[in-house]
C-alpha cells in the first residue's frame, strides 16, 4: 500500500483566502479541518450563541436529502465522524 499524502485545505472566510497544505505521511488515516475565522466574538449582542448554534447545526444536523442518522450510517463503514468546536475567534 502506498503512503497517503494528506492535503489540507485551509480557507480563511474573513480574508477570502484559500491554502492547501500537503503533509506527507505513512498513515492511512485522513483528517480534514475547516476553520472559519469568525467565532462567538462576531455574534450580534442580541443573538449570543449564534456561532455555536450554526456550528452545531452543520456538524450534527442532517441535509435536505439525508437525516442526521442517515449521514452517520453513510460514514459508518469508513469510521468517519463530524465534529465542531467554537471559541471566540474561530469555528
Amino acid at each position: 500500500m502506498k503512503p497517503l499524502a494528506l492535503s489540507l485545505l485551509i480557507f480563511t472566510a474573513a480574508l477570502a483566502q484559500m491554502r492547501v497544505v500537503t503533509l506527507p505521511g505513512k498513515s492511512p488515516l485522513v483528517s480534514f479541518r475547516i476553520v472559519f475565522t469568525a467565532g462567538s466574538v462576531t455574534d450580534p449582542p442580541d443573538k449570543a450563541g449564534a456561532a455555536y448554534l450554526t456550528a452545531m447545526m452543520l456538524a450534527h444536523g442532517g441535509t435536505r436529502e439525508m437525516t442526521y442518522h442517515a449521514v452517520l450510517d453513510a460514514m459508518f463503514p469508513m469510521a468517519g465522524s463530524l465534529d465542531a468546536q467554537v471559541d471566540k475567534e474561530m469555528v
